[in-house]
């Protein structure tokens, strides 16, 4: 698409995913603002695990299997391991040069833009828009 459109390399695109209705203005704002301050690098939403991936596990066999032994073996508490993100799906700012560099939407190295669970919502199933609506509930009272 940024080829077809014939994009100048330096022109800012921002990737707003349907599926995380839930960010805002401010969000969008704040990522730009990030996105300037770090000479043009890409910015992207993310939001802190709710448990630290070191405490991912696979079932193997039918056993629980830790993905990350070593550190998995230092502390099974949550407040034992170092905070951990993940993408939140809502928006992606980049060049268009940097868009076409990356073998991925987010890239390497990218600049994270933190964003509360609470806005960080994507809507993949059911149970998950209804956890949108009672936000957005939630936000028009405030």
């Amino acid at each position: 698409m940024i080829k077809s459109m014939q994009m100048d390399d330096n022109t800012i695109i921002y990737i707003l995913l349907p599926t995380s209705p839930l960010r805002t203005p401010d969000d969008l704002v704040g990522m730009y603002k990030e996105y300037i301050k770090e000479n043009n690098r890409a910015v992207v939403s993310v939001t802190k695990f709710d448990t630290p991936i070191q405490l991912a596990q696979f079932i193997k066999i039918g056993r629980l299997t830790p993905v990350f032994e070593k550190e998995y073996n230092l502390s099974t508490k949550s407040t034992g391991h170092a905070d951990t993100y993940r993408f939140n799906e809502c928006a992606v700012v980049n060049s268009a040069k940097g868009f076409m560099s990356q073998n991925n939407l987010i890239g390497l190295n990218s600049i994270p833009y933190i964003m509360p669970p609470e806005r960080s919502i994507t809507i993949d199933y059911p149970y998950q828009k209804y956890l949108a609506e009672c936000m957005l509930e939630i936000n028009k009272k405030k």
